[in-house]
């Protein structure tokens, strides 16, 4: 990367957890029963109000139903990124109360140099 700036830098992987598997007409038929059960899932979901609401509804439904919480591993791992816009990102993550410093920041020119040597270089001489 230009200036040793690299905006995504691989941290990790999941462990295969979520909810991709269950579909859109099952998730309604998981919140008509929670509805069912007066359960404040079913109905009351606004920002703020915690994490993956969706992943909360589908779990609380499967629990009541009496499934194990392990239904929701489906096992595909994906890559998770960090994305230090400051220089001092890991200071602030770890609750120093600094103000993010932003000098390390490419300039609008040096990212569309970036992204021109990076796609449409390569996709120019291939077409």
């Amino acid at each position: 990367a230009l200036g040793g700036t690299r905006y995504f830098q691989p941290v990790g992987y999941t462990i295969g957890w979520g909810h991709f598997h269950i579909t859109d007409a099952l998730f309604e038929k998981l919140r008509t029963y929670l509805r069912q059960l007066n359960h404040g899932y079913a109905d009351h979901h606004e920002y703020g109000k915690g994490p993956n609401w969706r992943l909360r509804t589908i779990k609380a439904a499967l629990t009541r139903l009496g499934f194990k919480d392990s239904l929701l591993k489906h096992g595909i791992q994906r890559q998770v990124f960090l994305c230090s816009l400051a220089a001092n990102t890991v200071d602030i993550l770890r609750g120093s109360g600094a103000d993010p410093d932003y000098s390390n920041l490419l300039s609008v020119a040096e990212v569309s140099a970036l992204a021109v040597n990076r796609w449409m270089v390569p996709r120019g001489i291939r077409e």
